[in-house]
């Protein structure tokens, strides 16, 4: 047993068609004959577009940074930007189309702002980033000078309710200035307090003048230091010097005391003063062994010797009293500086916090008077830019364009629903008019005595005589092929 053929044909497509034409005909001219019914008593509506600008609000003012006084744009629109999502809110907004309302007298009894927002539409004209803002208000009304009307009253609540948000808006702004500028101002007068009390107790300048004076002394000492070594190394040069002559006249010389002294006198070597003085010395020292074989020159090297000495010992002693004052006056010079650098560190850091707390407060008081410029900105800010006019015609109604896609959608709805009655009249397995069903699904072929007349024949025709057949009989035939007719329908067709 074949297989069932589910390829269709154009034929059968056409065949479809034709039997349906009378529903795709009734339905679709119906459709456009409701649709246009409808346009024609839809009641005439006039526009009117009225238009508002909405500019952004940039203030000119000078700003303190650093200490030098700056020209600087403060864009007051970061904190009071109304861009078109927003307008658009707030034109649609019940308030804003009540108000409206009330300004257009003669508006119907009963009209709700809900009916006028149903009405009112809210387009972007222009208005680039930071550039004011065009937008058309248009209102659809049935009244030429009503709909201007509303457009007007309606262009003119929007742009005062934009202005009104925006100085809420700068209100808040002020407010949260006000509070900053408030604890900055208490932040300042304590940071100026602490710096006051710092400034009574400030021993900066003291220390520094002690660390002057002991800079001084130190350097003194030091010059002291050096003479002294000099000195000691000078008597310590003589006293080798002497200590040398001694050793090389080591013995005594054959003349007295007496007679040296005069030679040398008389050589004027020794002034005569003097040689007197040390006979008269030399007189009053008791005698002793030897002592007037002395050589003169030995004794007199050996009195320099001892004195140099003598010196000797007071230049080491006074070096190290001055080494010691040295000692005391770097550990002086020590604790001034760490209590100077403490007092530094302090003033430093009290001194940034003042600059901090003075220039935070000066900031917020810059920009405090910004926006009260800024405030008295905003009527200018946001107005009615265009009055809408009394139309002179009424919205094209586009009669014909819609009664065409009423027709054509309708067209193409009723042929879809056509193929589909005829793809579900001939599914598979489900029994047709004029034969039963198979258990393999098929549907069987009808008796035929249940035929319409010729039926048979044409079936049992051969090939030549098929194609001799006229196209009336060979649509009657698979028309009968398509759709038998039921078993027990009426009799025979005619």
């Amino acid at each position: 047993m074949g297989e069932p053929n589910d390829e269709i044909s154009l034929r059968e497509l056409y065949l479809i068609l034709r039997r349906g034409w009378r529903l795709i005909s009734l339905v679709s001219v119906g459709v456009a004959a409701v649709a246009l019914a409808f346009m024609l008593l839809l009641p005439t509506r006039f526009e009117a577009t009225a238009s508002v600008r909405v500019a952004p609000l940039k203030v000119q003012g000078q700003t303190l940074q650093n200490g030098q006084v700056q020209n600087d744009i403060v864009d007051v629109n970061s904190v009071t930007q109304v861009g078109f999502d927003a307008y658009r809110t707030i034109a649609l907004s019940n308030d804003v189309l009540s108000a409206a309302l009330k300004a257009v007298p003669n508006t119907p009894a009963g009209l709700t702002a809900k009916q006028l927002a149903a009405s009112a539409t809210v387009t972007k004209v222009s208005g680039a980033s930071g550039e004011p803002l065009i937008l058309a208000q248009s209102v659809t009304w049935g009244v030429p000078a009503q709909a201007a009307a509303l457009a007007n009253a309606w262009a003119q609540a929007s742009a005062t309710a934009v202005q009104a948000t925006v100085g809420r808006s700068l209100g808040h702004v002020r407010t949260t200035l006000d509070d900053q500028l408030g604890s900055l101002s208490t932040a300042l007068d304590k940071a100026e307090a602490t710096w006051a009390a710092f400034q009574k107790q400030d021993a900066r300048t003291s220390l520094q003048a002690q660390l002057d004076a002991l800079d001084t002394r130190t350097t003194t000492a030091q010059q002291q230091l050096d003479e002294l070594d000099r000195q000691i190394a000078t008597a310590k040069a003589q006293q080798a010097l002497l200590q040398g002559v001694i050793d090389a006249r080591g013995q005594g010389s054959a003349a007295g005391l007496d007679a040296q002294m005069q030679a040398l006198s008389a050589q004027g070597v020794l002034p005569s003063g003097l040689a007197r003085q040390l006979s008269d010395a030399l007189a009053s020292v008791p005698g002793g062994p030897g002592l007037a074989d002395q050589d003169l020159a030995t004794l007199v090297a050996r009195a320099q010797l001892q004195q140099q000495a003598a010196d000797l010992a007071g230049y080491v002693a006074e070096r190290s009293t001055i080494v010691d004052q040295l000692d005391g006056f770097a550990h002086q010079a020590s604790v001034l500086r760490d209590q100077l650098a403490s007092q530094q560190q302090t003033a430093q850091r009290l001194q940034r916090q003042l600059d901090t707390a003075t220039q935070a407060y000066d900031q917020v008081a810059q920009a405090a008077p910004l926006v009260d410029v800024a405030d008295k900105l905003v009527p200018s800010m946001a107005g009615v830019f265009s009055s809408a006019s009394v139309p002179a015609s009424p919205q094209p109604r586009r009669t014909a364009v819609v009664t065409a896609v009423a027709f054509i959608l309708a067209l193409f709805a009723t042929v879809l629903f056509v193929f589909l009655r005829a793809a579900v009249a001939d599914e598979p397995g489900r029994p047709a008019s004029g034969g039963t069903a198979t258990p393999g699904g098929a549907r069987a072929a009808p008796q035929s005595s249940e035929l319409p007349l010729g039926t048979s024949d044409v079936a049992q025709r051969s090939p030549t005589m098929y194609e001799s057949t006229s196209v009336a009989d060979v649509d009657a035939t698979e028309e009968a092929s398509v759709h038998p007719t039921s078993v027990g329908s009426a009799g025979p067709q005619s």
